[in-house]
């Protein structure tokens, strides 16, 4: 898998966690642990109807 298709996967599970009905916190934290699990430094701020995320490889 690529950098992207990671982030791009986490981001779609975050979206799902709001969209269930959970803490916009824990969405927040999944995407952030995801990408820390694939090595990927990672920003994530998220509304009930927006999720904004940045993520690049650690240097």
């Amino acid at each position: 898998m690529s950098e992207w298709d990671i982030f791009e996967k986490s981001a779609e599970i975050g979206a799902d966690i709001i969209k269930y009905g959970r803490e916009i916190s824990k969405a927040e934290d999944t995407v952030k642990r995801i990408n820390r699990a694939y090595k990927n430094d990672c920003t994530v701020f998220a509304l009930p109807s927006l999720i904004v995320a940045q993520c690049g490889k650690k240097q």
